[in-house]
């Protein structure tokens, strides 16, 4: 049977019946809230993009509605919308290894007539694939560590936790990655502080998410937040050092020897 999906008030976290009703004419009215009797989620009047920019100033009330209330209820699995998420991170996290291992970055991309009718080599494509692999396997080895982490903590004090919420409320937070697609439309004379600059918001959004699913101080978050990513550098230090893989091909590899900076255009 379907199990009855209970919503939360975006405010203070407490349950709710629902979100909003509709009237006779189609006169939609919100629910507030019976313990801080403010509007449960104000969100349901609102476009995406405000949801999206209120993502981007860290708010809670905003990682709230998706989690709970936007999304459907998840009894032990992964909702299909944040798999999807997931992959998009995935993949864009593979094409970056690999382009910001050269010079230039991503800038390449900005210039149309210096790849436009390029295929990739059957060896850059290989690559590729490893790097899907490599950031599949650093993406699960982080939010496992995640996870773990918040086993250890919850282990005393409750019998039963919904921590398949924890991984998708990880895997939202890393929707900050998709900034790095700026780096296709706009030449960066220095790449690498913008990706530094990405990585910094992802961790502030891991603490963000984090803190909504525990309800927990920022410092706890900020712990498992810390032992997540020492789990993801020592990934990343065991696969470029132990076994000795670093990106050399790139799937503009070509292009980029055949070009120069100095024809790129500046913005």
């Amino acid at each position: 049977c379907r199990r009855f999906r209970v919503m939360i008030c975006v405010e203070c976290g407490e349950p709710v019946n629902d979100t909003y009703r509709i009237l006779e004419g189609g006169v939609i009215r919100v629910t507030r809230c019976e313990s801080c009797k403010q509007v449960a989620d104000r969100y349901v009047e609102h476009e995406f993009v405000i949801i999206f920019l209120d993502l981007v100033l860290h708010k809670h009330q905003a990682y709230r509605h998706i989690l709970f209330n936007r999304l459907d209820y998840q009894e032990t699995f992964i909702s299909p919308r944040i798999l999807q998420l997931a992959f998009f991170v995935v993949l864009l996290d593979a094409y970056n290894k690999t382009q910001m291992r050269h010079m230039g970055g991503w800038g390449e991309l900005a210039s149309v007539t210096h790849w436009q009718g390029y295929t990739p080599t059957l060896e850059s494509w290989k690559e590729f694939g490893l790097l899907l692999i490599y950031s599949l396997v650093q993406l699960t080895l982080y939010v496992c560590a995640l996870v773990w982490a918040a086993r250890l903590y919850f282990r005393s004090k409750y019998s039963f936790v919904k921590y398949n919420y924890l991984v998708m409320a990880i895997i939202l937070s890393n929707f900050g990655r998709g900034f790095l697609m700026l780096l296709m439309i706009w030449d960066y004379d220095d790449p690498y502080t913008f990706g530094a600059i990405v990585e910094l918001f992802i961790f502030s959004s891991n603490i963000v998410a984090i803190q909504v699913w525990m309800d927990q101080s920022t410092w706890v978050s900020v712990v498992i937040t810390c032992v997540g990513w020492a789990a993801r550098f020592l990934f990343t230090l065991l696969v470029q050092y132990v076994f000795a893989f670093t990106p050399t091909m790139g799937l503009l590899s070509p292009v980029r020897n055949s070009t120069t900076l100095v024809d790129l255009p500046v913005m």
